[in-house]
Order: C-alpha cells, then sequence, then structure tokens
C-alpha cells in the first residue's frame, strides 16, 4: 500500500505543469520582433516605391511618357520644349506638314516646365533630332524657383540620371539649392516620392470635375498635348488678365542671372553638333501688352542677347501675333491660336535669318 502511494505521488509530480520561463526577456523580443516586421514592410514599400509612382496619375505624369520616349530613341527631327504655352501653341502634326520632307515634330512641352527641367531633357535626345524649339515665356527667367525637390524627384523615379556635364552646370549656376536637389540618395528620393501616392485623390477629383481639361490627351499626346478645351467666360478673363499684368510686371527688373546664363547653356547645348535652336517668345495677350507695353524692357532683351553667341541659335518674337479671341486665358492659345503659332514657326525653320 506504502508502493501505491509512492507511485502515485510520483505521477502526480510529474502531472504537474512545468515551472514558466522568466518573464524579463519576453518585452525585448516583440519589440525586436516589430521592429524587424516594421523595417521590412518599410523595405518592401521602398522597393515597391518606383512601381506605385508610376501608378499614380499626377500633373507630372507626362515626365514619364517624354522621358520614356527619349529612351527608346522616339524618331524625330524636331523637338519643341516649354511649359503648357508651348503645349498648347505648337501642333507637331501641323509642323511635320507644312516643312520640307514631312521631317517628324513632337512636342515635349510639359506643365510648368522650367528651364532647368528643359535642360534635364536636353541630356538624352533622340540622336535624329536636327532642331530644337524652345517656346520661353519672358517670366520663365524671373523669379527663385528653378527645379523644385518635387519636380527633379519625378525626373528620379522616372528613370533619369544628370550626367556630369549637366550636374556641374546646374550646380555651377545654381549653387547649394541645386546640389541638395540632385544630390539625394536613391533611397531618400524614394521616401519623398509619397507625395505621388497623397496625389491620387485630387487626381481623380480632377479628372471628374474639370470637364475643361484634357487630362489623358495632356500626358500622352506627343504632337499636340493641348489640355484646355473651353475658354473662359468674359469676368473670369478679365481677371486671369489682370493676374498675368501683375506677373508680367517683374519684367521691368533684373531677371535671375544664373538663369540667364542657363539660357546661355541650353543653346551651347542645344546647337551640338550640328542642330538648330529656334527660341520663341510667344504670343502676349493684348491686354497685357496694352498694360505693359510693346517693346521689350530692357533687362529682359540683355538676357536674350546671350543668344547671339551662338550662330545656330534663333529668336522669333511672336508677342503681337494674336488678337484676343485666340486666347483662352491670359496666356494659353486657342486651336486657332496654335494654328496660327505653329504656322509662324514653320515659316521660321524654312526660312531662318
Amino acid at each position: 500500500m506504502a508502493i501505491t502511494r509512492a507511485r502515485g505521488a510520483r505521477e502526480s509530480e510529474s502531472a504537474a505543469p512545468l515551472p514558466r520561463a522568466p518573464a524579463e526577456g519576453r518585452p525585448a523580443r516583440t519589440a525586436a520582433a516589430l521592429l524587424i516586421a516594421l523595417l521590412l514592410g518599410v523595405g518592401a514599400a521602398l522597393a515597391a516605391m518606383p512601381a506605385l509612382f508610376r501608378l499614380a496619375p499626377t500633373d507630372l505624369s507626362r515626365l514619364d511618357v517624354l522621358l520614356a520616349a527619349e529612351r527608346s530613341g522616339e524618331p524625330a527631327a524636331i523637338l519643341v520644349l516649354g511649359n503648357s504655352i508651348a503645349m498648347c501653341g505648337v501642333d507637331g502634326r501641323q509642323l511635320t506638314r507644312e516643312l520640307p520632307g514631312a521631317p517628324v515634330a513632337l512636342n515635349f512641352a510639359s506643365t510648368g516646365q522650367t528651364l532647368a527641367e528643359s535642360y534635364l531633357l536636353l541630356q538624352d535626345l533622340p540622336k535624329g533630332v536636327e532642331t530644337l524649339v524652345l517656346v520661353l515665356p519672358p517670366d520663365a527667367l524671373f523669379g527663385p524657383e528653378s527645379l523644385s525637390s518635387q519636380k527633379y524627384n519625378a525626373f528620379y523615379m522616372f528613370g533619369f540620371r544628370p550626367d556630369a556635364e549637366t550636374r556641374q552646370t546646374l550646380d555651377t549656376l545654381f549653387g547649394r539649392s541645386m546640389r541638395d536637389v540632385l544630390g539625394a540618395s536613391g533611397i531618400a528620393q524614394r521616401f519623398r516620392a509619397r507625395w505621388a501616392l497623397r496625389e491620387l485623390v485630387d487626381g481623380a477629383a480632377r479628372r471628374l470635375l474639370r470637364k475643361d481639361l484634357a487630362l489623358d490627351r495632356a500626358t500622352t499626346d506627343l504632337q499636340f498635348p493641348q489640355p484646355y478645351r473651353e475658354r473662359l467666360a468674359p469676368e473670369k478673363m478679365r481677371r486671369a488678365v489682370e493676374q498675368q499684368i501683375a506677373i508680367s510686371a517683374r519684367l521691368r527688373d533684373e531677371p535671375d542671372p544664373a538663369k540667364a546664363k542657363l539660357l546661355g547653356q541650353i543653346a551651347a547645348r542645344a546647337t551640338a553638333g550640328e542642330r538648330r535652336l529656334l527660341v520663341v517668345l510667344p504670343p502676349a495677350n493684348p491686354g497685357v501688352r496694352a498694360a505693359l507695353g510693346g517693346e521689350l524692357p530692357e533687362p529682359f532683351a540683355g538676357a536674350l542677347a546671350r543668344l547671339r553667341e551662338h550662330p545656330r541659335a534663333a529668336l522669333l518674337d511672336l508677342r503681337k501675333l494674336l488678337g484676343e479671341e485666340e486666347f483662352i486665358d491670359a496666356v494659353h492659345p486657342t486651336s486657332e491660336g496654335a494654328r496660327r503659332i505653329t504656322g509662324a514657326v514653320a515659316e521660321a525653320l524654312r526660312n531662318p535669318a
């Protein structure tokens, strides 16, 4: 009987729960696991950002189309650069029709394209380009901003990398601010690209509400990406002209010296080899012309004088070409205005001065 009690005691002891391990290390191990999971998640997000960036429609999505066309060697003899005025004002198809030999003309203008952005696009031109047309609004040489970090982030995420000449030119002209923009690491660029995801809702709302904009055409059309469909109502037009008069008033001031020098660098790079450059001053709304006078302010005219240093560079002044009814708003031409602008550009290319 004693043996039975002893055996029962041993069985009872063996069935008893094992003592628990000390709990001191658990919080540390949990925190480490969470940190690893977080890092893995951040790493996966950064790795996926280039693909996500391309899927997010933004105001800068056109840059992806332009850079892809350059990388693919899209055949073109004439390339148009500039901002939305050039998008609305130069029809590549019409240029092709009106020039001898029907050279392919592509419109590489984009919304808000600055001189620095035009210079970036010059880096990887398709080899067949013989003529560059730069539409230069006079206010492009004024103001503090040359290349915003967000704009360059779009260039970077769409695959652009500056070569030594591009980097040296922009660093020399604009100094530390430009070095900070161009010198951000790949990880920093992917982290900055979050802005594109934040614009998803804004982009969807714009496509839904702005029926006056042809956003798909403005993004993908490589010949005439005119984004506007409807002319402003009279009262809105009056206010837009007044705003443009205020903006254009600074033409009486001295232009940014760095931007004036960049115009010379653009002329030098654009005319490398046997290429030609035509710089076009776009038509000015008659209301703006009347307020500012007909002649170019001396500071701006002086900056344009740099073009004379390059024998294959020419200037075409179209500021007085269009009437008020040929403007969609204070600066952008209608389709009829674009027809006349393109015709004048074609004439200048047929008969260089």
